[in-house]
């Protein structure tokens, strides 16, 4: 099996083994954030402090079979003030346009999330790229999941290639256009709300784009409020603080979206700028990371966007179900911010579905580390190393957000939870533990 993340999605059309260019934006987002860090790590912090290699067996690490971790994090429950507002508790899962023998909506049980984003539909020439009839008859399957779940809320996802948004905001007339198709196609398909993933605004394009972006979302507020179109507008949003500060005027965007969706993860990936391993999705930093290198993880990200303006009820925390793979230099050196030469093996461009970690882990040799300082897993063999989110850590991060009072989970993506029962025999492990843990409700 070769599930891709993100994978395979054509923006305005069907899959006929074109490039995929969602794909592109991503590469670019992960080349330019990996710019970033390094840039902030030379200002910030000591690299050299940085790569220097932690102990597999010290402080904070425990080597467990991975099917003893799985009965641990099954069996630790929500206790005492760690209990969510359940009745407001949003699980927002993203949804991507399946190539052929992937996920399709009528496998998808419509009380596993309260929103489900439908990923993605791009912008050209001020306007929503038009649909082809394969899409439209996913869109159609997955907005009648409704018909069993009334509460469920259905979201198209908008995607920002290059030009497209930056275009479309820069204008009164565009940005008019764009909201008047926009608004028609939400109504038609019967779409509950908006999802604008711009990735990134002013960066690292104008820097009017920023300001531009707060007044499309005013107009389009507007805009909604005299339609009397009860339509949710959210905005999915970068977790490092380098872009964070160029991006967003945080309390202006407050005013005119519901809640944003915060992209945590990617933290750390395999580039040439950053050849060392890393959590993709740690909760927290360890004590020895330093300067820039201590902001890359959940806990921070999260704190940063309510400190700079944001409502924890309006922050969505992201979790993923995909990883990162890496090639190790020396399979004898396999710790966190080991030195590292390209991608893994296994997966796609170094991502790695959720089925896949899972045949990684059941193959001879694999081995599996709990780091309970990151609370995230590596698994390594040989010079194959992954570094992924599995039903516990999951099950930590489900907690955090509990006991934080943020707004609810974000999940990217049921594409590449394990949809088929790979793993343990039951479908989207990873979304059902969150969906459990946080107690979300549709009433």
């Amino acid at each position: 099996m070769n599930i891709r993340v993100k994978q395979p999605v054509i923006i305005g059309n069907c899959y006929r083994g074109q490039p995929n260019r969602l794909w592109e934006v991503f590469i670019l987002k992960w080349f330019l954030v990996a710019v970033a860090c390094l840039i902030a790590a030379g200002q910030h912090s000591d690299l050299n402090t940085y790569k220097g290699q932690l102990q597999d067996m010290g402080d904070g690490y425990s080597l467990f079979k991975q099917e003893d971790m799985t009965q641990i994090c099954k069996t630790d429950e929500l206790t005492g003030s760690q209990q969510m507002r359940k009745q407001s508790t949003k699980l927002v899962c993203y949804y991507t346009f399946p190539g052929p023998g992937g996920l399709v909506p009528d496998k998808i049980d419509p009380f596993l999330c309260t929103h489900i984003n439908i990923a993605a539909v791009g912008i050209n020439n001020s306007k929503l790229e038009p649909l082809c009839e394969e899409r439209k008859e996913v869109i159609k399957s997955l907005v009648g999941l409704k018909t069993r779940n009334k509460n469920l809320k259905v979201i198209l996802s908008v995607i920002g290639m290059p030009g497209g948004f930056g275009d479309m905001v820069s204008k009164s007339s565009s940005r008019r256009m764009f909201i008047k198709d926009l608004l028609w196609t939400l109504s038609y398909y019967s779409f509950d709300g908006v999802d604008f993933d711009w990735e990134f605004p002013a960066w690292p394009g104008k820097i009017s784009e920023r300001k531009k972006f707060i007044i499309f979302l005013k107009e389009l507020r507007g805009a909604v409020w005299k339609s009397q179109l009860n339509t949710i507008v959210s905005v999915a949003v970068a977790a490092q603080e380098t872009i964070v500060d160029v991006s967003y005027d945080i309390p202006e965007m407050n005013k005119y979206i519901d809640y944003v969706n915060l992209m945590a993860y990617d933290y750390h990936f395999y580039s040439e700028y950053t050849p060392l391993t890393g959590p993709n999705a740690p909760l927290y930093s360890l004590p020895s990371d330093k300067g820039y290198m201590s902001t890359l993880n959940t806990n921070w990200s999260s704190l940063y966007w309510h400190d700079k303006g944001m409502p924890k009820n309006k922050i969505i925390v992201g979790i993923p179900t995909y990883g990162h793979s890496f090639r190790l230099i020396n399979a004898e050196n396999h710790g966190w911010s080991a030195p590292a030469s390209g991608y893994g093996k296994i997966g796609s461009k170094g991502f790695v579905s959720y089925p896949e970690v899972c045949q990684f882990l059941h193959s001879t040799g694999s081995k599996y580390i709990f780091d309970k300082n990151f609370e995230v897993p590596y698994a390594y063999q040989g010079l194959e190393w992954i570094s992924y989110d599995d039903e516990c850590s999951v099950m930590y991060k489900a907690k955090y957000i509990a006991s934080s009072s943020y707004g609810g989970a974000m999940v990217f993506s049921l594409n590449v939870d394990d949809h088929q029962g790979v793993c343990a025999g039951t479908t989207f492990l990873l979304t059902t533990q969150i969906r459990n843990i946080l107690g979300v409700s549709w009433q």
